[in-house]
């Protein structure tokens, strides 16, 4: 009968987490000589198994990354719904061509939040002239910008 079941002791050199033979022979309480002369091809199984560890912990770790900026992202854009919301509610009640040209600025802002939060492009110009705008809101409601 064998001394040692080399295929089990195999499997937990693999596996377990010794730096080298030498310590493994130690912790089995065997001569490293006999050890080394029968771990052929241990060494470079470790090694792989090690990679292909490394690798299932980083693609675990960019998937919950990836998890919790999308969480991010979300409440991000929740936020700056009720945001523009709220501002569009307010518009209703904006008086004076600087209370519009202000909110007209505060949503400018929520939409860049908005862009961001999306994953779009923030650097984009928003479309038509912040004046003309204005000018426009105060022909059609039939008040005189003051504004300028």
């Amino acid at each position: 009968m064998a001394k040692y079941d080399w295929p089990k002791l195999k499997t937990e050199y693999i596996t377990g987490e010794f730096e080298s033979l030498k310590v493994f022979a130690e912790a089995k309480g065997m001569p490293y000589k006999t050890l080394r002369n029968n771990a052929t091809g241990w060494i470079d199984k470790k090694r792989a198994k090690s990679g292909q560890k490394q690798e299932k912990v980083i693609e675990r770790t960019i998937a919950k990354q990836v998890e919790t900026e999308a969480e991010i992202n979300t409440k991000h854009y929740e936020l700056w719904k009720a945001f523009v919301d709220k501002a569009q509610a307010l518009m209703a009640t904006a008086e004076t061509p600087g209370q519009i040209k202000t909110l007209a600025e505060v949503i400018e802002k929520a939409q860049k939040g908005q862009r961001l939060a999306r994953g779009m492009d923030i650097d984009k110009p928003p479309a038509g002239d912040e004046q003309k705008a204005i000018n426009i809101i105060f022909r059609d409601t039939g008040r005189k910008d003051e504004s300028c």
